[in-house]
C-alpha cells in the first residue's frame, strides 16, 4: 500500500524536476525561484505533491502512513519516536524546497529564454497524478478491499497447502 502511494507521489515529483529541466536546463536548486509567478500551473500541482509527499490528510500517502505507523506502534511502542525522525526530516525538506523554488528570490544569473509553464501533455500527466493522489486519499476503501481480497485468498491457498504437505 505504501509502494502504490510513494510510486504515484515520487512519479509526479521526477516528471515535475524533468519538467523544469527541459526548460532551464540545470538541476541545481539554487538557479530556481519564483516559480510560483513564472509556472503557475506548474506551481500548483508541485505543492500538491509536495503536501502529498509530507502525508497531509486526503492523501493516499496520509492514509497508508497511519495505517504503518500504527501497525508499528503495536510492536515498537516508545521506540517508535526512532522511527519518526524520517518522517519530521522529509516534512521539513519538503517545506523548504517548495518555498525555494515555488517563492524564493530568483537567480539574476540565470538567463530565462521563453520560459512556458505546462504543455498539454504535461499537464495531463500530473493532473492523472494527483487526480489518483486524491481521489485514494478520499477513497482507500478501493484499494482496501481489493488487497483484503487477495489476502484472504492467498492465506487459504498457504493454509490449504501446508495441510496438504503434512498429510
Amino acid at each position: 500500500m505504501l509502494m502504490l502511494s510513494h510510486g504515484l507521489v515520487a512519479s509526479g515529483l521526477f516528471f515535475s524536476v524533468g519538467f523544469l529541466y527541459d526548460r532551464y536546463k540545470t538541476r541545481d536548486i539554487q538557479c530556481y525561484g519564483s516559480l510560483a509567478s513564472l509556472m503557475p500551473f506548474f506551481s500548483v500541482f508541485f505543492f500538491l505533491l509536495l503536501f502529498s509527499n509530507m502525508a497531509v490528510p486526503l492523501t493516499i500517502t496520509f492514509v497508508f502512513e497511519i495505517s504503518f505507523l500504527g501497525s508499528l506502534a503495536d510492536k515498537l511502542g516508545a521506540f517508535l519516536l526512532i522511527f519518526l525522525l524520517p518522517f519530521v526530516a522529509n516534512l521539513v525538506f519538503s517545506l523548504w524546497l517548495g518555498m525555494r523554488l515555488l517563492f524564493g528570490r530568483f537567480n539574476d544569473n540565470v538567463v530565462i529564454l521563453n520560459i512556458k509553464d505546462l504543455s498539454h501533455y504535461e499537464f495531463i500527466i500530473l493532473i492523472t497524478l494527483v487526480f489518483l493522489i486524491f481521489l485514494l486519499g478520499f477513497f482507500p476503501h478501493i484499494i482496501l478491499q481489493s488487497l483484503h481480497i487477495w489476502t484472504d485468498y492467498y492465506a487459504f491457498y498457504l493454509i490449504e497447502r501446508v495441510c496438504s504437505l503434512s498429510v
